[in-house]
């Protein structure tokens, strides 16, 4: 799929139950590009994502969908640990069900299928 946006994800998977929708995209977006690094790559991929940011390009700018379903799947270990509201949560949960939905419904053409990927380099995966 390429670069992440987020607005763009939630406004065709939107159910319109959350007056905030903008603003948790903006969030969502935010939240991925600050927490890439330490959360959503495994310890072999933090190298090529220090050389490919190393420009100054935001995450959401160069990873797609992949990563933000790592995002999306650690969101219930973290949001507890948020200072949002009851009904901030309760929107940020509608807008995640919201762009899971769409990212089921597109499957075929978001992910990379299995012959897109390239070969790691044997020394990353040992």
């Amino acid at each position: 799929m390429g670069t992440l946006n987020m607005n763009s994800m939630a406004k065709e998977g939107r159910s319109g139950s959350c007056d905030a929708e903008e603003e948790v995209a903006a969030g969502l977006q935010a939240y991925f590009d600050k927490s890439l690094l330490a959360l959503l790559l495994y310890r072999q991929e933090r190298g090529q994502a220090a050389a490919l940011l190393s420009d100054g390009r935001l995450p959401s700018s160069v990873y797609g969908v992949e990563h933000l379903a790592r995002l999306l799947s650690k969101l219930a270990e973290i949001m507890p640990l948020s200072q949002l509201s009851d009904d901030q949560l309760a929107c940020v949960a509608t807008m995640v069900q919201d762009v899971m939905a769409w990212l089921v419904e597109g499957a075929s053409s978001l992910f990379l299928t299995q012959d897109q990927y390239l070969a790691a380099d044997p020394s990353l995966v040992a």
